[in-house]
């Protein structure tokens, strides 16, 4: 049986993407929109689709809301609370310099980060990316503290912050590991083949079955 059920939206398109429950039993919330100042919305459009979070009680009632953009396009897809009541957000953003982009584009669309603090004011962001298009899907914690990315990408290899590792074909799956501390990449890998390959959901097992060179471990 349903125990509570509440709209949230501004008088333009949004779009639910992601959803976590937080250590206080309330949930942080997040996708996309293109609504300024309107209905729930408390803050003006970036510019195009923007980023989207909302904070809930336990009884889904709004805590607060942040938007996140730049000029161009803009959009979450994960999140992570971190150890000091923060949260990191995974996003994607084929924006330049500009809003709260503090890096400039690498190409087409990049992976953004975006580190907040507990009443979602932006920290710091990162850009990550290739010469063409790279979205970001899903993040982990990796039992280290450090956190686990994963997406897909089509850029050259060797472009901006794209590995080396040679392109399988068309869209490829990409996996990385992210020291939040210092927002830096500390392994990062290509897995595909002929076609287009996309990562919907990365589930770390109870072992953490990735060698420290980030290669698939072999299962017991």
């Amino acid at each position: 049986n349903p125990l509570w059920l509440h709209t949230y939206g501004g008088d333009q398109d949004e779009r639910l993407w992601m959803l976590i429950q937080t250590t206080d039993g309330g949930f942080l919330c997040g996708g996309y929109s293109y609504s300024g100042v309107s209905g729930d919305k408390t803050e003006p459009s970036r510019g195009d689709m923007d980023v989207w979070i909302i904070r809930l009680d336990a009884d889904g009632n709004l805590l607060w809301d942040k938007s996140f953009g730049g000029g161009g396009r803009d959009e979450l897809f994960s999140a992570l609370e971190m150890p000091d009541g923060g949260f990191l957000l995974g996003c994607h953003s084929d924006s330049g310099t500009g809003g709260d982009k503090s890096e400039a584009s690498r190409g087409g669309q990049d992976f953004w980060l975006i580190r907040t603090d507990t009443q979602g004011e932006m920290i710091w962001d990162k850009t990550i990316g290739g010469d063409n298009y790279d979205q970001i899907q899903d993040l982990a914690w990796a039992p280290d503290g450090m956190v686990y990315l994963s997406g897909g990408t089509f850029s050259t290899p060797g472009s901006g912050e794209i590995a080396a590792d040679s392109a399988r074909g068309g869209l490829d799956f990409w996996l990385a590991k992210f020291n939040p501390s210092n927002r830096q990449l500390i392994w990062h890998h290509r897995y595909g083949g002929a076609s287009e390959h996309f990562p919907y959901a990365l589930c770390l097992s109870g072992a953490g079955k990735l060698d420290p060179g980030g290669r698939r471990a072999a299962q017991p």
